[in-house]
């Protein structure tokens, strides 16, 4: 049974197909040639190298929310307690440019509100903050039209010039969306380390 292997016994072709979808299952079968028993192990290392990346990128959601929250606290102190805070109001520059802003904010705002309701009426700055949603983050420094408004005046603070934030909504995607990729670089799991410990080497 291959390590990390979520079923006590290696499933059937049959199971698997009700399992994955006929469709994710061929994609395994292809890069294991039809051995069936090696695309289940190339699935079970697939899913643990998922495992480890979203480990590591809760960690990176926790420092960049609060980083992010740093930078925004000194002019708008408490503002996740807030039903509309300053920062969700702010737009300048070209009509078009402030119309974007504007539905960037009125987004903003229903996910802030959305926190709120779902922590309740005790809600306080720390727990909405811990609450919102990467998505939520994500749009406060990859949208151009932000620039004026959060990211010169609050966050630029952030980042090193050589390191600029990345603004590939695919930086962000769960790591489901890059098996493809993933997979056809590495497409046996003989030749893989079998614990991240390892691959980080």
């Amino acid at each position: 049974m291959p390590e990390g292997f979520p079923h006590a016994t290696i499933p059937t072709p049959d199971q698997a197909v009700a399992w994955l979808s006929q469709h994710r299952y061929d994609k395994y079968l292809t890069l294991a040639s039809g051995d069936h028993m090696l695309a289940m192990q190339i699935y079970a290392w697939n899913s643990e190298l998922s495992s480890a990346i979203l480990r590591d990128l809760a960690h990176v959601e926790v420092s960049v929310r609060n980083a992010l929250d740093a930078q925004l606290a000194p002019a708008f102190p408490d503002w996740a307690a807030q039903p509309a805070p300053g920062w969700l109001h702010l737009e300048n520059g070209t009509q078009r440019v402030r119309l974007r802003q504007q539905r960037l904010n009125s987004d903003g705002r229903k996910l802030l509100r959305s926190a709120q309701r779902d922590i309740g009426a005790a809600a306080t700055h720390g727990m909405v903050i811990a609450r919102l949603s990467f998505g939520f983050w994500q749009f406060l420094i990859t949208p151009r039209a932000r620039e004026s408004t959060l990211w010169t005046p609050y966050l630029h603070r952030l980042f090193r010039a050589e390191q600029p934030v990345p603004t590939s909504r695919s930086f962000w995607s769960p790591p489901s969306a890059y098996e493809t990729g993933w997979l056809t670089s590495n497409p046996s799991p003989a030749t893989q380390p079998a614990s991240r410990a390892d691959w980080q080497t």
